[in-house]
């Protein structure tokens, strides 16, 4: 039953995710998280399991500084296929009611 809840809840956060993108607030890529980090617009950073650890520090560092919350996903592979792209390691959210819905199913 559990697991059930957690394969429904990552549904709805792709459905989030989705969402967010469409209205221009989902952000992809290394380069582009880290312009919006360093902005100051990124309100959540969200990465693939398997990313690379020596980067995920470096990110971790900059949204600890930051004050952004770092939230696992599944795999790179996962979110590439998902926004039908070559591997993604890094997603970052420019809004802050998008990152509620989020939390609300963490």
């Amino acid at each position: 039953m559990e697991e059930e809840k957690k394969i429904e809840n990552m549904a709805r956060i792709m459905s989030l995710l989705h969402l967010a993108r469409k209205a221009g607030r989902l952000i992809t890529g290394r380069d582009a998280v880290l312009r919006s980090v360093n902005s100051g617009r990124a309100k959540m950073v969200l990465y693939a399991r398997d990313y690379s650890r020596g980067a995920f520090i470096r990110f971790r560092q900059l949204t600890q500084h930051a004050n952004i919350r770092m939230v696992a996903l599944s795999s790179m592979a996962m979110l590439g296929k998902e926004f039908s792209s070559r591997d993604i390691g890094l997603l970052c959210l420019e809004d802050v009611n998008f990152v509620r819905g989020i939390e609300r199913l963490l």
